[in-house]
């Protein structure tokens, strides 16, 4: 699942996504990880490539699901003095 920004006819950028597993794999703790690794690696390249401030990633798993915001709070990581 991807969530778009739409203007018009076109989508403009995306602004979150999501993951869905069925009732099956709640108990595969693998997937269920991989999952969520992946949602993290959209939201920032999401944040990287179109400069946004935060990203939406959803997870469900059976009647589970869980939101979650990926915010960008430093443009930069500077080194110790």
């Amino acid at each position: 699942m991807i969530i778009f920004v739409v203007r018009s006819v076109t989508s403009t950028k995306n602004i979150g996504f999501g993951e869905i597993k069925s009732i099956q794999q709640c108990s595969n703790n693998f997937v269920i990880s991989k999952d969520l690794i992946r949602l993290g690696s959209f939201s920032k390249e999401a944040i990287d490539n179109y400069n946004l401030n935060g990203c939406l990633a959803i997870q469900s798993v059976g009647f589970a699901t869980t939101f979650c915001i990926s915010a960008l709070i430093a443009d930069a990581i500077s080194p110790p003095r």
